[in-house]
């Protein structure tokens, strides 16, 4: 009998759980059949069995960006402002993007927030940036110098309070910057003279934590928009307020004000004449607004369209007729990228893009839009500039993509060690848990390597040998610890090899690797003796050899489970004294895919697998006189990915992919055999 337990993936709602981004390490502590420190399963049943749970490479999935995250050079180039592992700063040359680390990462706010920077432009066409360090408090502007970037605190928060979510950033005809910021709910601005940085309170009435925009007018004065409720606690009488320093005092307005959110997400722009122009969210009416200040100091106030939360994300600017423009998301759904034009009719409103978060756009000399926006359909930071009525897009930069083809072994000290492939930069990586946390290293970089990874470790030295794909080359290929660095062999090179590789090592030490030869459809095997490579076909009957799994015996003979695509079959080969013996295990279906094999008591083999047909997992073990099948799960759909492993006294445990019965993957399950 097979008890389980599932452990549930949460919190991805859209997005494919093979693709968050991350590589997530999931692995129990196995004592005698029983986690450590878990709930033993009862006897013929299921039981909660504890998970010990370590991300081993999670870069974050998500960009800092903000409303004033981009600006234009003379020339109409982008340069931009954002967070990720960094805080960056890019600029487009005209042919290409340059990008630059300006500080260490801040910490993440919230899963889903990393606090923006902001950017501005001097009359040399010189950076300067805000940015924030949530970990310390701190406010921080750093400026493009001759010499590198100088950086500056400008305000750190005191003990029980805290400057973390937001800024803004303009300079005025000298170049002085001055922010807008939020310490502990007060909104606060700072500007720096040559005396150094003069801080005053704008607003210290109810809560103002973020959402607010800057700009300056002809006469450096500054206009500010913002968020503003009387208790962030109940969101009770939202409003969205516009400040004005007038005589060395600033001047309050209320712009609207209503229901729970009014206001968020707001920008403000200037027009020529410097009348005041603000874009933002009304929550609970599910709609954009813009309003516009009279020469009065009235407020007009329209809808613009449609506009759900999470979307909202606006950013507003003004052409030289006077008619403003705005980029903005919508939450709803696909979760589009808009950009309006008011005409003289209303608002004409198209889509850029769709699976977008936050944006900041900004209008050239010709008044043409560019739009930086975080792009989850490409996973980039997404530039965009209109040309000819069509957006023209370039990716800024993008999110990284690891954690593919993962292979996992474990030391003597139980310590484990992950082979696995970087797709954003299409490199071979490697971790390894030490005393003091995991070490992280690329094996092999420059070609698109590191998909298809086998890994197994030498049982002297503990070293790590790994088995790849060379997509770029089609080439099988392996690399060793060597001292402190790697050592990369191309081990097969004829035609498209290497795909679906599975390493071992035999009692010396030397590796041997199932793979499979996309040119010829066939299973391979490679094998080192005495420094040089021998390969050799294993199977050419049909399209053989997707999925292998190798293990050696004792006497170093090769143990191979792999899939016939032909037939659809689960299929087996070893090595006797006469040469190869090749048999179907299961043929009923479309069986064997996710092969994995393991060799039990006296060698005798065992592989858990995938039946395509009936959507099972499966399992199949050699009893010495015929193959015995199992199915292990047949609950909706589950047994992709199944990684099969064997306890001291043979009990096989087996971890697989849960789905639901669309094929959604819904959660990571473990199989225990009982009997």
């Amino acid at each position: 009998m097979w008890c389980g337990f599932k452990v549930a993936v949460t919190g991805l709602r859209r997005f494919n759980a093979r693709r968050v981004g991350f590589l997530l390490l999931a692995f129990m502590l196995l004592a005698g059949g029983e986690s450590a420190g878990a709930q033993a399963p009862p006897a013929g049943g299921t039981g909660v069995v504890s998970w010990s749970e370590t991300c081993v490479d999670c870069p974050p999935v998500i960009y800092g960006l903000g409303d004033g995250s981009m600006r234009l050079d003379a020339q109409g180039r982008p340069h931009v402002a954002y967070v990720r592992d960094h805080v960056y700063y890019a600029y487009y040359d005209g042919a290409a993007w340059h990008t630059e680390i300006i500080a260490d990462p801040p910490s993440p706010i919230r899963e889903w927030y990393l606090a923006p920077a902001a950017i501005a432009l001097d009359a040399s066409g010189a950076p300067h940036l805000a940015y924030l360090d949530p970990a310390n408090m701190a406010l921080l502007y750093a400026r493009k110098t001759a010499n590198g970037w100088d950086v500056q605190t400008v305000d750190t928060a005191k003990p029980g309070e805290n400057i973390v979510f937001e800024t803004t950033l303009a300079l005025d005809r000298q170049g002085r910057p001055h922010l807008v910021y939020s310490n502990y709910g007060k909104l606060k601005y700072a500007r720096l003279d040559p005396g150094g940085w003069q801080i005053q309170m704008i607003d210290a009435g109810g809560w103002s934590e973020l959402y607010f925009s800057l700009a300056l007018d002809a006469n450096d004065a500054p206009h500010v928009a913002y968020f503003n409720v009387d208790d962030i606690s109940l969101i009770r009488n939202s409003r969205l307020r516009y400040a004005t320093l007038k005589n060395g005092v600033w001047e309050i307005e209320k712009i609207d004000q209503g229901d729970p959110w009014l206001g968020e997400f707001n920008s403000l722009a200037l027009d020529t004449q410097g009348r005041v122009h603000v874009s933002y969210l009304d929550v609970s009416r599910e709609q954009l607004k813009y309003a516009r200040r009279g020469t009065g100091g009235d407020w007009s106030i329209e809808v613009v369209g449609p506009a759900h939360w999470w979307g909202g994300f606006t950013s507003i600017a003004v052409d030289h007729a006077g008619r403003p423009r705005i980029a903005y998301v919508d939450g709803i759904n696909t979760s589009p990228l808009h950009y309006a034009v008011r005409t003289g009719s209303g608002w004409d409103v198209s889509t850029v893009e769709n699976s977008v978060w936050y944006t900041a756009m900004a209008l050239d000399a010709t008044d043409t839009p560019h739009i930086i926006y975080q792009s989850w359909g490409t996973r980039a930071l997404q530039y965009a500039h209109l040309a000819g009525g069509t957006w023209v897009k370039d990716p800024v930069d993008r999110l990284p993509d690891v954690g593919q083809y993962a292979a996992i072994a474990a030391d003597a000290e139980a310590g484990p060690h992950i082979s696995y492939y970087d797709q954003t930069g299409g490199d071979l990586r490697y971790a390894e848990r030490r005393p003091a946390g995991w070490v992280l290293e690329v094996v092999d970089t420059g070609d698109n390597v590191g998909a298809y990874t086998g890994l197994a470790l030498d049982a002297a030295s503990g070293a790590p040998h790994i088995s790849y794909y060379d997509a770029t080359n089609g080439d099988l290929k392996y690399a060793e610890r060597e001292g402190a660095g790697w050592a990369t062999t191309a081990v097969d090179t004829a035609g498209d090899v290497g795909q679906h590789t599975s390493s071992a090592l035999d009692a010396a030490g030397e590796p041997a690797i199932a793979y499979y030869d996309v040119t010829n459809h066939d299973l391979k095997l490679a094998r080192r003796q005495g420094g040089a490579w021998t390969l050799e076909v294993v199977d050419a009957t049909g399209d053989v050899g997707q999925y292998a799994s190798l293990a050696l015996d004792g006497d170093g003979r090769a143990h191979i489970g792999y899939y016939d695509a032909t037939n659809g079959d689960l299929k087996y080969a070893h090595e006797d004294a006469a040469g190869w013996v090749i048999e179907k295990v299961d043929a009923a279906g479309n069986v064997g895919q996710y092969a994995s094999l393991a060799l039990g008591a006296a060698g005798k083999p065992q592989i858990a697998y995938y039946d395509a047909t009936l959507k099972d997992l499966k399992y199949a073990v050699w009893s010495g006189a015929e193959w015995r099948i199992e199915m292990v799960d047949g609950e909706n759909d589950a047994g992709k990915y199944a990684s099969l492993a064997l306890e001291d006294d043979g009990t096989p445990h087996i971890g697989y992919q849960a789905g639901d019965a669309w094929g959604i993957p819904t959660g990571v399950k473990h199989a225990r055999r009982d009997a």
